[in-house]
């Protein structure tokens, strides 16, 4: 489905420091990649894909490293400039999600939809301060949903 794709393969690719995915159409449908000539049947995934590529234009890759093991959520991928960015992608909310930080100064937690887009919104816990295990607190709606966690000063 588009949600298992855009969960393992988009933003699990982008938030390990790949610079991007190549979508294959398969052979087992009408339009595979043999025969696809309209490709407005993909529309979702151009749509995913663009989302995903604005989102992540803003932040500085050169600087960030892979830390997934900051999160404490199977399935979660973590890109992270080290007390200054990071950026979570959570596949399934993140009730029960806790960050392993060390922070010198308070940083602001907001969050970005994936499926939709749009501009960065507050959810339950608006920053985090200091170090140790650090609730990350329920994203603005659809709590069960996939979110991106973007924490910064």
């Amino acid at each position: 489905s588009h949600d298992t794709i855009r969960h393992h393969c988009l933003w699990g690719t982008l938030l390990a420091g790949g610079t991007g995915v190549e979508w294959y159409f398969g052979y087992r449908f009408k339009h595979n990649d043999l025969m696809l000539e309209d490709f407005r049947s993909r529309e979702l995934w151009w749509k995913q894909s663009t989302l995903a590529t604005q989102f992540m234009n803003g932040f500085p890759l050169e600087d960030m490293t892979c830390m997934d093991e900051l999160v404490n959520v199977d399935g979660a991928f973590c890109l992270a400039k080290e007390g200054e960015l990071y950026v979570v992608y959570l596949p399934a909310g993140a009730s029960d999600a806790r960050l392993k930080l060390n922070l010198s100064a308070p940083m602001m937690v907001r969050w970005f939809n994936p499926r939709t887009g749009g501009d960065l919104s507050e959810g339950s816990v608006s920053s985090i301060s200091g170090l140790g295990t650090h609730s990350l607190g329920a994203p603005p709606s659809d709590p069960g949903m996939d979110w991106v966690l973007v924490m910064e000063k």
